[in-house]
């Protein structure tokens, strides 16, 4: 077993010695067999083209790629277009210990089928400055099987769209990936996306687990972005066909991200969750599938719950609102800090529950999140020199090539029934509208619209109000009967108080609609963030598309107009079109 050094100053005609090292990890690879180590010393390796990695090792000997005795080690591919670190079909590789910055395309790629590989304490930024369509910090394709990613880093990767740079993408047809002790922060899109890319597949299951997700769906100044999902754990292209969802997910923790902590996002598959923690998300938790799994959860903070399936020992099921007091601190910031030598973070009793609660045993054990080891479920936690040995998989043929979008389509002008008219590329150009607010739905009568569907009449007739769900399990209030039609190209950003938020299609808010505190206060959570949904929905039935089918997002508006429930709730499920519910981004604003 021979081991190769590499330097930035070294050669690449030189021989891998401590004292002769090479200058860069591609050469070194090229030539590793089974069982081979790399060690890269500190500094700053400037990339001109992307590592392209494809050699193999094997199950008792791994091809290692380490950090040098954790000296500092920084590559940098901001003058190199595409991915900056891919392992192409490379399979049995264990690499470790380095900072990946600026790759244009993204960050790290295992495609084709590159299975039984460990990535571990890898800390990744800054990627997708020259896409529009990715940008993704990690992201796993084709059919990629039994790689565990551990205790790895992906924050502030952020695409020229500003609505699909995601910390972790997770899209391949493989099974037995485990995702456990990583981090995901300021992304423009999602923290965790399992929405399934590869058109007319099978996605495999995935385990997260011990995993952090916060601040994602913003962009590097702090503008609502993309989804902002927390953890997005399905979804596929209308009429692609395939599947997603299926994957189970333990002891995770989504606090502070613009969309929703945990998304189901229309997954076909039924979903499996077990003490996680949201806090202070958009919306918290949705999940729509009956078949769903949900025990020992726990919602917090101001964000919304609204689930379907077998429910057991959640907090939702046994109080109404945990605010911060259940808590032994909200101090984040131990969570955010730097790691320890062996991945760990520092000590910290963020969202922990206090001695007693009537919630214990619900969501994470923050503890899980403080160790450098693999500390409960997934994949076992590598050795200082080499891979756990992980079963091979069957290799899963088609590992399709990303998909390349469709090109905007030509501006088109529309004019409404009533006064609303708007100008739209694909959905994502500014329109105006100047509609009536005449009851049942109360909209502002000055905003801003980034609609490109016609505009409805401007009146509506009133409807009785509906009946509040009575179980936390209800995703919808009883039908109130009547119907409401809305308000003239008004999908747009209220000038009155807080309104609603981007909506990735490109929709701003969602039809304009302002729901009173004091109403919603009446109709509890859960009917709380239907509305929320509902909301989303009607913005999704008018949107455009984009890489991932199309989504309009953010709906509903906590402002002080717009008591009638009832109509509300009716006009926007009269538009709703389940084809376009996935990439979810919407919260309550």
């Amino acid at each position: 077993m021979t081991i190769y050094y590499v330097s930035p100053t070294g050669a690449n005609g030189a021989s891998g010695t401590i004292n002769d090292p090479l200058a860069t990890l591609q050469a070194a690879h090229d030539q590793a067999k089974p069982g081979d180590t790399i060690y890269l010393r500190g500094g700053t390796y400037q990339l001109k083209s992307g590592i392209h990695l494809t050699n193999d090792g094997t199950a008792d000997k791994p091809i290692t790629i380490e950090n040098y005795q954790q000296e500092d080690v920084i590559i940098n591919a901001g003058s190199a277009s595409g991915y900056a670190f891919t392992l192409d079909g490379a399979s049995y590789n264990h690499i470790k210990g380095l900072e990946i910055a600026n790759g244009g395309e993204g960050g790290v790629l295992l495609t084709g089928a590159s299975n039984n590989n460990v990535l571990e304490q890898l800390d990744v930024h800054g990627s997708g400055w020259s896409s529009e369509w990715d940008g993704k910090g990690f992201n796993v394709f084709g059919s990629s099987a039994n790689n565990l990613l551990l205790n790895n880093d992906s924050h502030d990767n952020h695409d020229l769209r500003g609505d699909n740079a995601d910390g972790f993408q997770i899209a391949t047809t493989g099974t037995g990936n485990v995702l456990q002790g990583n981090r995901a922060w300021n992304n423009s899109d999602d923290g965790f996306d399992l929405f399934n890319v590869q058109d007319g597949t099978k996605v495999g299951a995935v385990t997260l687990d011990d995993n952090l997700a916060w601040h994602n769906g913003y962009s590097a100044s702090g503008a609502h972005t993309g989804n902002g999902s927390g953890f997005k754990l399905g979804g596929t292209r209308p009429g692609a066909g395939g599947d997603s969802g299926g994957h189970t997910v333990t002891n995770n923790v989504a606090w502070d991200n613009a969309g929703t902590g945990f998304d189901e996002n229309s997954a076909s598959k039924p979903l499996k969750l077990s003490n996680n923690t949201a806090y202070d998300n958009g919306t918290n938790y949705y999940f729509e599938n009956s078949g769903n799994v949900l025990s020992d959860n726990l919602s917090a903070g101001t964000g919304n719950v609204s689930v379907a399936g077998t429910e057991n020992h959640n907090s939702w099921n046994m109080t109404q609102s945990v605010g911060a007091s259940a808590f032994v601190s909200v101090d984040a910031s131990a969570m955010t800090g730097e790691r320890g030598s062996d991945g760990a973070l520092p000590a910290s009793d963020f969202l922990k529950l206090s001695s007693g609660s009537q919630l214990a045993g619900t969501g994470a054990d923050m503890g899980a999140h403080t160790g450098g080891a693999a500390s409960s479920g997934g994949a076992p936690a590598p050795s200082e020199d080499s891979a756990s040995p992980l079963p091979t998989p069957t290799p899963v043929p088609n590992p399709a090539p990303t998909p390349v979008p469709a090109t905007p389509g030509t501006p088109i002008v529309e004019t409404g029934a009533a006064s609303g008219s708007g100008t739209h590329s694909d959905g994502a150009d500014a329109g105006s509208g100047d509609p009536a607010t005449s009851a049942p739905v109360t909209t502002p009568s000055n905003e801003t619209s980034n609609s490109g569907a016609d505009g409805e009449t401007g009146t509506g007739t009133p409807v009785p109000q509906a009946t509040t769900p009575t179980s936390p399990e209800s995703t919808t209030p009883t039908s109130p009967g009547g119907t409401s039609t809305g308000s003239t190209e008004n999908d747009g950003t209220v000038t009155a108080p807080a309104g609603g938020h981007h909506g990735n299609g490109h929709y701003w808010g969602s039809h304009g609609f302002e729901f009173d505190p004091a109403t919603l206060a009446q109709v509890g959570n859960t009917a709380r963030a239907v509305l929320d949904h509902w909301m989303d929905q009607w913005g999704r039935d008018r949107g455009g598309s984009d890489s991932d089918g199309g989504h309009g997002h953010c709906g509903g508006a906590n402002a002080a107009a717009g008591t009638d429930v009832a109509a509300i709730q009716t006009d926007a499920a009269s538009h709703t079109n389940s084809l376009w519910h996935h990439e979810s981004g919407w919260h309550f604003a």
